[in-house]
């Protein structure tokens, strides 16, 4: 049999490509977070740099060994890829148990998600408390006043 080439006899209308119907995302649960809404906080992260580990201070000879300088451990929960999470969502975390959380080995290989969610939640809560507790021993620098004796907002 003799193959031959194709023909259309009405010429088909040129167009950009297949016409595709653009995809509706579904109604989000929870909104997204707003680069507004993340607070940035270097006092904090320096404060906890110089705390002890809070996995050490819970779980104490279960923990094992802590190891390593203390990171400031970011929540992951609620946060998208190439997100940032707020600071004040972090807690106190030496490397090595760092490492074990990620990995899920040490203290945290028996945990269940929500077990290791309330854990992270319940090292937050510790530490903002603690944090609070360190303003308050702060001493207050009194605003500076101008000539007519109200204060002046700083810029």
């Amino acid at each position: 049999m003799k193959r031959t080439a194709l023909t259309s006899k009405t010429p088909l209308a040129r167009t950009g490509g297949p016409q595709r119907r653009a995809r509706l995302s579904p109604k989000r649960a929870t909104p997204r977070r707003r680069p507004a809404d993340i607070i940035a906080n270097p006092h904090y992260l320096a404060w906890l740099r110089e705390q002890p580990c809070g996995v050490g201070v819970i779980f104490r000879d279960r923990a094992g060994e802590c190891g390593g300088p203390i990171d400031p451990e970011h929540k992951r929960e609620g946060v998208g890829m190439g997100q940032k999470a707020s600071d004040m969502d972090a807690w106190a975390c030496c490397r090595v148990h760092h490492d074990q959380r990620h990995d899920g080995r040490g203290v945290f290989a028996t945990m269940t998600r929500a077990e290791l969610r309330t854990f992270i939640r319940m090292q937050i809560a510790m530490f903002l408390t603690a944090y609070t507790a360190h303003l308050a021993t702060l001493p207050r620098n009194p605003a500076p006043s101008d000539e007519v004796g109200l204060t002046t907002a700083v810029r």
